[in-house]
C-alpha cells in the first residue's frame, strides 16, 4: 500500500490524513519501544477465546514467520493462520475481498454466536 492510496482516498478529509500520520508518529514514538521490551512467550500460550492471525507473506516490517511460531505453540478452542500471499504489512489494503471473506466467513459467525450466548445469559439472570 502506498502513501497516495492513503492520501487520495476518497473516503477521507486532510484532517483524517494528518491524524492518520499524527498516529504513525505517536506510534513510533511511544508505543514502538514498549512493544519490543515485550516478550510474548513470558505470557503463556493458553488462551480461553478464539485466536486468529491474519499475516501478509510479502511484509517488510513485521516478522510473520515469527508470529507463525508463536501461534503453533498456542492453545486455544478454535485458531486459525490465514496467510494472505500476495500481501505485505496491510493485507485488509491488498487483498481486502480476500481479507473481508476471512472475516465475514469464520470470524463474524464466531462473534455472533458468542453475542447470541451472551444475551441468552444476560436474559436468564434475575
Amino acid at each position: 500500500m502506498s502513501l497516495k492510496a492513503i492520501f487520495l482516498a476518497p473516503e477521507y478529509s486532510l484532517i483524517n490524513d494528518v491524524d492518520w500520520l499524527r498516529g504513525q508518529f505517536f506510534s513510533v514514538e511511544l508505543l514502538l519501544p514498549e512493544l519490543s521490551k515485550a516478550d510474548f512467550n513470558e505470557q503463556g500460550y493458553d488462551y480461553r477465546v478464539p485466536v486468529f492471525f491474519l499475516e501478509g507473506r510479502r511484509d517488510p516490517y513485521t516478522p510473520s514467520t515469527v508470529a507463525k511460531e508463536y501461534f503453533d505453540k498456542m492453545n486455544a478452542p478454535e485458531k486459525e493462520f490465514v496467510w494472505f500471499e500476495k500481501s505485505g504489512h496491510f493485507p485488509f489494503v491488498e487483498e481486502a475481498s480476500e481479507f473481508l471473506g476471512v472475516l465475514t466467513q469464520k470470524m463474524l459467525p464466531l462473534a455472533s454466536s458468542s453475542a447470541a450466548g451472551q444475551q441468552k445469559n444476560q436474559n436468564s439472570q434475575p
